[in-house]
């Protein structure tokens, strides 16, 4: 596994993690308005892209994929954090945060 920053053009691989993260792992313990709101099915991917590339998120690679990301302030804060559910478990999300 490879954590780096975002580069251009990862912008759909970002969004996916983020969307089955929040539509396959937390959809459970939260209402389906939420669930709608944070993960719409028409997300304007050119307000996406442009967020993600002011945000310079870190993220993980897993065999050239991007598996999670972390937008992670220097003040602590933590914004944006998702690991795709199929890499769940597995240490992306330590790795992320180290």
């Amino acid at each position: 596994m490879e954590i780096r920053r975002y580069q251009a053009g990862e912008e759909n691989a970002i969004w996916n993690i983020v969307f089955c993260a929040t539509r396959e792992s937390i959809a459970r313990d939260y209402h389906p308005e939420l669930i709608d709101r944070w993960a719409p099915h028409d997300k304007d991917m050119a307000e996406w892209a442009t967020r993600i590339a002011q945000q310079n998120p870190f993220v993980a690679i897993v065999d050239g994929v991007p598996v999670g990301m972390a937008e992670l302030e220097e003040t602590g804060f933590i914004d944006y954090f998702y690991v795709h559910p199929e890499f769940q478990g597995v240490g992306v999300g330590k790795a992320l945060l180290a």
